[in-house]
Protein backbone atom coordinates (compact mmCIF):
# COMPACT_ATOMS: atom_id res chain seq x y z
CA UNK A 1 0.00 0.00 0.00
CA UNK A 2 1.42 3.38 -1.03
CA UNK A 3 1.69 5.96 1.74
CA UNK A 4 0.70 9.58 1.22
CA UNK A 5 3.55 12.14 1.06
CA UNK A 6 2.43 13.76 4.33
CA UNK A 7 2.58 10.41 6.16
CA UNK A 8 6.01 9.68 4.69
CA UNK A 9 7.24 13.09 5.85
CA UNK A 10 5.95 12.46 9.36
CA UNK A 11 7.65 9.05 9.52
CA UNK A 12 10.90 10.59 8.30
CA UNK A 13 10.65 13.30 10.97
CA UNK A 14 10.04 10.76 13.72
CA UNK A 15 12.93 8.57 12.58
CA UNK A 16 15.33 11.52 12.39
CA UNK A 17 14.30 13.08 15.71
CA UNK A 18 16.83 12.61 18.52
CA UNK A 19 15.74 10.09 21.14
CA UNK A 20 14.23 11.47 24.35
CA UNK A 21 16.83 11.74 27.09
CA UNK A 22 16.35 10.60 30.66
CA UNK A 23 15.96 13.29 33.32
CA UNK A 24 16.89 12.99 36.98
CA UNK A 25 16.48 14.79 40.28
CA UNK A 26 20.16 15.65 40.03
CA UNK A 27 19.56 17.40 36.67
CA UNK A 28 16.90 19.53 38.32
CA UNK A 29 18.68 20.70 41.48
CA UNK A 30 21.05 23.64 41.90
CA UNK A 31 22.11 26.12 44.58
CA UNK A 32 23.46 29.64 44.87
CA UNK A 33 26.86 29.82 46.53
CA UNK A 34 29.35 27.33 47.87
CA UNK A 35 29.19 25.12 50.94
CA UNK A 36 30.15 21.55 51.93
CA UNK A 37 30.63 19.32 48.87
CA UNK A 38 29.41 16.32 50.84
CA UNK A 39 26.18 18.01 51.87
CA UNK A 40 25.54 19.36 48.37
CA UNK A 41 25.91 15.89 46.87
CA UNK A 42 23.65 14.48 49.57
CA UNK A 43 21.03 17.03 48.52
CA UNK A 44 21.28 15.97 44.87
CA UNK A 45 22.85 19.25 43.72
CA UNK A 46 24.54 19.12 40.31
CA UNK A 47 25.08 22.80 39.50
CA UNK A 48 26.25 25.82 41.51
CA UNK A 49 25.53 29.45 40.56
CA UNK A 50 27.87 32.21 41.63
CA UNK A 51 28.97 35.68 40.48
CA UNK A 52 31.85 36.23 38.13
CA UNK A 53 31.78 39.84 39.17
CA UNK A 54 33.08 42.46 36.75
CA UNK A 55 33.33 44.94 39.66
CA UNK A 56 35.76 42.63 41.54
CA UNK A 57 37.75 41.26 38.61
CA UNK A 58 38.49 44.58 36.83
CA UNK A 59 39.12 46.89 39.75
CA UNK A 60 41.74 48.70 37.64
CA UNK A 61 40.72 49.55 34.06
CA UNK A 62 42.07 46.96 31.65
CA UNK A 63 43.55 44.75 34.42
CA UNK A 64 41.74 41.47 35.14
CA UNK A 65 42.36 39.59 38.39
CA UNK A 66 40.90 36.09 38.03
CA UNK A 67 42.63 34.51 41.06
CA UNK A 68 39.66 34.33 43.47
CA UNK A 69 37.26 33.15 40.75
CA UNK A 70 39.75 30.56 39.47
CA UNK A 71 40.09 29.13 42.98
CA UNK A 72 36.35 28.82 43.48
CA UNK A 73 35.88 27.38 40.00
CA UNK A 74 38.64 24.83 40.53
CA UNK A 75 37.18 23.59 43.81
CA UNK A 76 33.77 23.04 42.22
CA UNK A 77 35.30 21.48 39.11
CA UNK A 78 37.35 19.00 41.16
CA UNK A 79 34.27 18.09 43.21
CA UNK A 80 32.33 17.27 40.03
CA UNK A 81 29.81 20.13 40.00
CA UNK A 82 28.65 22.09 36.98
CA UNK A 83 28.92 25.85 37.34
CA UNK A 84 26.56 28.61 36.22
CA UNK A 85 28.65 31.81 36.19
CA UNK A 86 26.65 35.02 36.43
CA UNK A 87 28.36 37.92 34.63
CA UNK A 88 27.33 41.29 36.09
CA UNK A 89 27.90 44.62 37.83
CA UNK A 90 30.03 47.55 36.70
CA UNK A 91 33.25 48.26 38.61
CA UNK A 92 33.44 51.39 40.74
CA UNK A 93 35.52 53.28 38.17
CA UNK A 94 32.94 52.66 35.43
CA UNK A 95 29.62 53.57 37.07
CA UNK A 96 27.17 56.21 35.96
CA UNK A 97 25.47 56.07 39.39
CA UNK A 98 28.01 56.37 42.20
CA UNK A 99 27.61 53.82 44.96
CA UNK A 100 25.07 51.67 43.12
CA UNK A 101 25.65 47.99 42.37
CA UNK A 102 23.06 48.25 39.61
CA UNK A 103 24.62 51.24 37.89
CA UNK A 104 24.93 51.20 34.10
CA UNK A 105 28.55 51.49 32.99
CA UNK A 106 29.96 54.71 31.58
CA UNK A 107 32.01 52.69 29.06
CA UNK A 108 29.86 49.91 27.59
CA UNK A 109 32.70 48.73 25.37
CA UNK A 110 34.62 47.74 28.52
CA UNK A 111 31.69 45.45 29.41
CA UNK A 112 32.05 43.63 26.09
CA UNK A 113 35.78 43.23 26.62
CA UNK A 114 35.14 41.74 30.06
CA UNK A 115 32.50 39.30 28.77
CA UNK A 116 34.81 38.20 25.94
CA UNK A 117 37.65 37.56 28.40
CA UNK A 118 35.43 35.68 30.88
CA UNK A 119 33.85 33.45 28.26
CA UNK A 120 37.22 32.73 26.63
CA UNK A 121 38.71 31.80 30.01
CA UNK A 122 35.92 29.73 31.55
CA UNK A 123 34.38 28.36 28.38
CA UNK A 124 37.69 26.65 27.60
CA UNK A 125 39.63 23.76 29.13
CA UNK A 126 39.83 22.73 31.91
CA UNK A 127 36.46 24.17 32.97
CA UNK A 128 34.54 24.14 29.67
CA UNK A 129 31.56 25.99 31.16
CA UNK A 130 28.51 25.40 28.99
CA UNK A 131 26.05 28.01 30.27
CA UNK A 132 26.68 31.69 31.07
CA UNK A 133 24.12 33.94 32.73
CA UNK A 134 23.96 37.62 31.80
CA UNK A 135 23.29 39.93 34.76
CA UNK A 136 20.85 39.46 37.61
CA UNK A 137 17.30 40.83 38.04
CA UNK A 138 17.88 43.68 35.56
CA UNK A 139 15.12 46.15 36.49
CA UNK A 140 14.90 49.38 38.47
CA UNK A 141 12.31 47.81 40.77
CA UNK A 142 14.72 45.04 41.74
CA UNK A 143 17.56 47.64 42.04
CA UNK A 144 20.16 45.54 40.22
CA UNK A 145 19.88 47.74 37.10
CA UNK A 146 19.38 51.47 37.32
CA UNK A 147 19.12 52.18 33.62
CA UNK A 148 16.28 51.80 31.15
CA UNK A 149 15.03 48.49 29.75
CA UNK A 150 16.24 49.61 26.33
CA UNK A 151 19.76 50.26 27.61
CA UNK A 152 19.95 46.91 29.35
CA UNK A 153 18.77 44.84 26.41
CA UNK A 154 20.60 46.69 23.64
CA UNK A 155 23.87 47.58 25.41
CA UNK A 156 24.29 44.88 28.09
CA UNK A 157 22.30 41.76 27.27
CA UNK A 158 22.41 41.42 23.49
CA UNK A 159 26.15 42.20 23.08
CA UNK A 160 27.01 39.70 25.84
CA UNK A 161 24.63 37.05 24.48
CA UNK A 162 26.14 37.34 21.00
CA UNK A 163 29.65 36.90 22.42
CA UNK A 164 28.57 33.81 24.38
CA UNK A 165 26.78 32.27 21.40
CA UNK A 166 29.72 33.00 19.07
CA UNK A 167 31.91 30.99 21.46
CA UNK A 168 29.56 28.00 21.15
CA UNK A 169 28.21 28.41 24.67
CA UNK A 170 24.60 28.85 25.85
CA UNK A 171 22.91 31.97 27.22
CA UNK A 172 20.81 32.09 30.39
CA UNK A 173 18.78 35.27 30.83
CA UNK A 174 19.59 37.17 34.01
CA UNK A 175 16.74 36.13 36.29
CA UNK A 176 13.58 38.18 35.69
CA UNK A 177 12.60 39.41 39.18
CA UNK A 178 9.38 38.91 41.13
CA UNK A 179 9.10 42.71 41.35
CA UNK A 180 8.15 42.87 37.65
CA UNK A 181 5.39 41.11 35.73
CA UNK A 182 6.04 38.14 33.49
CA UNK A 183 4.05 39.81 30.72
CA UNK A 184 6.59 42.66 30.74
CA UNK A 185 9.39 40.10 30.38
CA UNK A 186 7.52 38.44 27.52
CA UNK A 187 7.06 41.76 25.73
CA UNK A 188 10.72 42.74 26.07
CA UNK A 189 12.04 39.37 24.90
CA UNK A 190 10.10 39.79 21.67
CA UNK A 191 10.31 43.53 21.04
CA UNK A 192 14.11 43.72 21.55
CA UNK A 193 14.86 40.52 19.64
CA UNK A 194 16.53 39.08 22.76
CA UNK A 195 14.74 35.76 22.38
CA UNK A 196 16.83 35.04 19.26
CA UNK A 197 19.97 34.92 21.41
CA UNK A 198 18.52 33.26 24.53
CA UNK A 199 18.75 29.54 25.24
CA UNK A 200 17.33 29.47 28.76
CA UNK A 201 14.59 31.72 30.13
CA UNK A 202 14.99 32.45 33.81
CA UNK A 203 12.77 34.05 36.43
CA UNK A 204 13.05 34.29 40.21
CA UNK A 205 10.58 33.45 42.98
CA UNK A 206 7.65 32.67 40.71
CA UNK A 207 4.91 30.10 40.35
CA UNK A 208 2.90 28.17 37.83
CA UNK A 209 1.45 31.14 35.96
CA UNK A 210 4.94 32.34 35.03
CA UNK A 211 5.93 28.87 33.85
CA UNK A 212 2.76 28.53 31.80
CA UNK A 213 3.18 31.78 29.89
CA UNK A 214 6.83 31.15 29.03
CA UNK A 215 6.18 27.53 28.13
CA UNK A 216 3.33 28.34 25.77
CA UNK A 217 5.16 31.22 24.13
CA UNK A 218 8.72 29.91 23.89
CA UNK A 219 9.20 26.24 24.84
CA UNK A 220 6.24 24.69 23.05
CA UNK A 221 7.15 26.72 19.93
CA UNK A 222 10.85 25.84 20.05
CA UNK A 223 12.06 29.44 20.43
CA UNK A 224 13.92 28.59 23.65
CA UNK A 225 15.34 25.39 25.14
CA UNK A 226 14.23 25.61 28.74
CA UNK A 227 13.01 27.49 31.81
CA UNK A 228 15.07 27.80 34.98
CA UNK A 229 14.54 29.50 38.31
CA UNK A 230 18.03 30.46 39.41
CA UNK A 231 16.76 31.85 42.71
CA UNK A 232 14.10 30.47 45.01
CA UNK A 233 14.31 30.68 48.78
CA UNK A 234 13.95 32.97 51.77
CA UNK A 235 10.86 31.00 52.78
CA UNK A 236 9.96 30.92 56.46
CA UNK A 237 7.36 28.14 56.39
CA UNK A 238 8.58 24.91 57.93
CA UNK A 239 7.98 22.77 54.83
CA UNK A 240 9.07 25.42 52.32
CA UNK A 241 11.75 23.47 50.46
CA UNK A 242 9.50 20.43 50.06
CA UNK A 243 6.70 22.57 48.62
CA UNK A 244 8.95 24.46 46.22
CA UNK A 245 10.69 21.39 44.83
CA UNK A 246 7.59 19.20 44.64
CA UNK A 247 5.33 21.78 42.99
CA UNK A 248 7.99 22.74 40.46
CA UNK A 249 8.98 19.14 39.76
CA UNK A 250 5.32 18.18 39.24
CA UNK A 251 4.93 21.01 36.72
CA UNK A 252 8.09 20.02 34.85
CA UNK A 253 7.15 16.34 34.66
CA UNK A 254 3.81 17.27 33.15
CA UNK A 255 5.37 19.60 30.54
CA UNK A 256 7.48 17.40 28.28
CA UNK A 257 10.58 17.27 30.45
CA UNK A 258 12.93 15.33 28.17
CA UNK A 259 16.43 16.90 28.44
CA UNK A 260 18.82 17.39 31.33
CA UNK A 261 19.21 21.14 30.72
CA UNK A 262 15.54 21.91 30.14
CA UNK A 263 14.33 22.67 33.66
CA UNK A 264 16.36 23.57 36.77
CA UNK A 265 15.77 25.25 40.11
CA UNK A 266 18.37 26.82 42.42
CA UNK A 267 17.92 27.45 46.15
CA UNK A 268 19.21 30.74 47.57
CA UNK A 269 21.46 30.56 49.54
CA UNK A 270 23.51 27.37 49.99
CA UNK A 271 25.04 28.67 53.24
CA UNK A 272 23.97 31.35 55.70
CA UNK A 273 25.12 32.41 59.14
CA UNK A 274 23.13 31.37 62.19
CA UNK A 275 19.73 33.05 62.58
CA UNK A 276 16.54 32.21 64.50
CA UNK A 277 15.13 30.78 61.26
CA UNK A 278 17.72 29.57 58.79
CA UNK A 279 17.21 30.49 55.16
CA UNK A 280 20.31 28.68 53.97
CA UNK A 281 20.59 24.94 53.40
CA UNK A 282 23.63 24.84 55.67
CA UNK A 283 25.09 26.98 58.45
CA UNK A 284 28.11 26.86 60.74
CA UNK A 285 27.98 25.98 64.42
CA UNK A 286 31.15 25.76 66.52
CA UNK A 287 33.23 25.97 63.33
CA UNK A 288 31.44 22.99 61.84
CA UNK A 289 29.17 23.16 58.80
CA UNK A 290 25.82 21.51 59.50
CA UNK A 291 22.54 21.02 57.66
CA UNK A 292 19.64 23.28 58.54
CA UNK A 293 16.05 22.05 58.47
CA UNK A 294 15.84 23.26 54.86
CA UNK A 295 18.95 21.29 53.98
CA UNK A 296 17.46 18.20 55.60
CA UNK A 297 14.32 18.60 53.50
CA UNK A 298 16.32 18.69 50.26
CA UNK A 299 18.37 15.70 51.45
CA UNK A 300 15.13 13.77 52.02
CA UNK A 301 13.94 14.59 48.50
CA UNK A 302 17.22 13.34 47.07
CA UNK A 303 16.87 10.07 49.02
CA UNK A 304 13.38 9.64 47.60
CA UNK A 305 13.92 10.77 44.00
CA UNK A 306 17.67 10.61 43.42
CA UNK A 307 18.19 7.00 42.33
CA UNK A 308 17.01 6.92 38.73
CA UNK A 309 15.35 8.49 35.73
CA UNK A 310 12.09 10.32 36.47
CA UNK A 311 8.80 9.83 34.64
CA UNK A 312 5.09 10.38 35.29
CA UNK A 313 2.93 7.60 36.73
CA UNK A 314 -0.84 7.90 36.52
CA UNK A 315 -2.65 8.13 39.84
CA UNK A 316 -6.17 8.52 41.20
CA UNK A 317 -6.92 9.77 44.71
CA UNK A 318 -9.54 11.26 46.97
CA UNK A 319 -7.13 14.17 47.61
CA UNK A 320 -8.58 17.05 45.62
CA UNK A 321 -5.90 19.39 44.19
CA UNK A 322 -6.24 22.97 45.46
CA UNK A 323 -3.35 25.08 44.21
CA UNK A 324 -3.91 28.09 46.48
CA UNK A 325 -4.07 25.84 49.54
CA UNK A 326 -0.96 23.89 48.48
CA UNK A 327 -2.94 20.66 48.30
CA UNK A 328 -1.77 18.23 45.63
CA UNK A 329 -0.81 14.63 44.94
CA UNK A 330 1.23 13.02 42.15
CA UNK A 331 3.23 9.87 41.45
CA UNK A 332 6.67 9.57 39.87
CA UNK A 333 8.63 6.54 38.67
CA UNK A 334 12.26 6.67 39.84
CA UNK A 335 14.14 4.26 37.61
CA UNK A 336 12.58 0.87 36.91
CA UNK A 337 12.06 -0.39 40.44
CA UNK A 338 10.57 2.45 42.46
CA UNK A 339 7.52 4.70 42.46
CA UNK A 340 7.16 7.67 44.81
CA UNK A 341 3.81 9.27 45.60
CA UNK A 342 4.03 12.80 47.04
CA UNK A 343 1.00 14.29 48.78
CA UNK A 344 0.31 17.61 50.47
CA UNK A 345 -2.95 18.11 52.32
CA UNK A 346 -4.29 21.23 54.00
CA UNK A 347 -7.24 19.47 55.68
CA UNK A 348 -8.05 15.91 56.63
CA UNK A 349 -8.82 13.50 53.80
CA UNK A 350 -12.49 12.56 53.26
CA UNK A 351 -13.54 10.05 55.88
CA UNK A 352 -10.22 10.58 57.69
CA UNK A 353 -8.40 8.35 55.22
CA UNK A 354 -6.30 9.29 52.19
CA UNK A 355 -6.93 6.81 49.38
CA UNK A 356 -4.72 6.42 46.33
CA UNK A 357 -4.54 4.05 43.39
CA UNK A 358 -1.24 3.91 41.51
CA UNK A 359 -1.83 2.83 37.92
CA UNK A 360 0.71 0.02 37.57
CA UNK A 361 0.39 -3.61 36.59
CA UNK A 362 3.37 -4.57 38.75
CA UNK A 363 3.09 -5.90 42.31
CA UNK A 364 5.16 -4.04 44.94
CA UNK A 365 7.63 -5.91 47.08
CA UNK A 366 7.25 -3.27 49.76
CA UNK A 367 5.13 -0.13 50.38
CA UNK A 368 6.18 2.43 52.96
CA UNK A 369 4.80 5.69 54.32
CA UNK A 370 7.40 8.44 54.76
CA UNK A 371 6.51 11.45 56.90
CA UNK A 372 9.26 14.11 57.21
CA UNK A 373 11.03 13.86 60.54
CA UNK A 374 9.62 10.40 61.36
CA UNK A 375 10.80 6.86 60.70
CA UNK A 376 9.26 5.18 57.62
CA UNK A 377 6.53 2.64 58.32
CA UNK A 378 5.26 -0.28 56.28
CA UNK A 379 1.74 0.18 54.97
CA UNK A 380 -0.75 -2.27 53.50
CA UNK A 381 -1.90 -2.29 49.88
CA UNK A 382 -4.28 -4.28 47.68
CA UNK A 383 -4.10 -5.09 44.00
CA UNK A 384 -7.13 -4.11 41.98
CA UNK A 385 -7.98 -4.14 38.30
CA UNK A 386 -7.02 -0.45 38.24
CA UNK A 387 -3.66 -0.78 39.96
CA UNK A 388 -2.16 -0.66 43.45
CA UNK A 389 -4.65 0.64 46.02
CA UNK A 390 -3.31 2.23 49.21
CA UNK A 391 -5.16 3.67 52.21
CA UNK A 392 -3.39 6.01 54.64
CA UNK A 393 -5.30 6.62 57.89
CA UNK A 394 -5.35 10.33 58.72
CA UNK A 395 -3.71 9.77 62.11
CA UNK A 396 -0.62 8.32 60.39
CA UNK A 397 0.17 11.71 58.85
CA UNK A 398 1.41 14.05 61.55
CA UNK A 399 1.23 17.80 61.01
CA UNK A 400 4.37 19.87 61.48
CA UNK A 401 4.42 22.25 64.46
CA UNK A 402 3.00 25.71 63.74
CA UNK A 403 1.28 24.62 60.53
CA UNK A 404 -1.83 22.73 59.48
CA UNK A 405 -0.11 21.68 56.25
CA UNK A 406 0.94 18.06 56.02
CA UNK A 407 3.25 16.44 53.50
CA UNK A 408 3.81 12.72 53.19
CA UNK A 409 5.29 10.27 50.70
CA UNK A 410 4.55 6.68 49.79
CA UNK A 411 7.38 4.64 48.31
CA UNK A 412 6.64 1.49 46.31
CA UNK A 413 9.53 -0.90 45.73
CA UNK A 414 8.80 -2.94 42.60
CA UNK A 415 9.96 -6.35 41.50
Amino acid sequence: MALKPGVLALIALLLSAPPAQAVTFNDFTGVNGVTSDTFLKGMGVSIVRFDISWRDIERIPGVYDWAATDQKMQLLYQAGFQVLPMLAYAPVWNRQVTGSTGSPPVDYEAWQHFVTAAVRRYGSSPWNIRYFQVWNEPTRQASFWQGSHEAFFTRIYLPAAKIIRAAGRKVVFGGWPASNTISEFDRLLTSTGAIRYTNILDFHYGGESRYNLLYDRYIRTGLAEGIWQTEVGYITESLGVLHVWLRNMQWCLSHRWARAGQYKIFWYPAWESSKPRFHGLTTTTRRQVILTDKGRQLTLLNRLYGQGDLSVVRLSSNIVPRLKEKQYVFATAVGNHKIVVAASISTACPGDRCELTVMSDRTPLDVRLVVPGRAPRAIAFTRTTSGIHIVVPDQYVVAEPETLQRIFFITLSLN
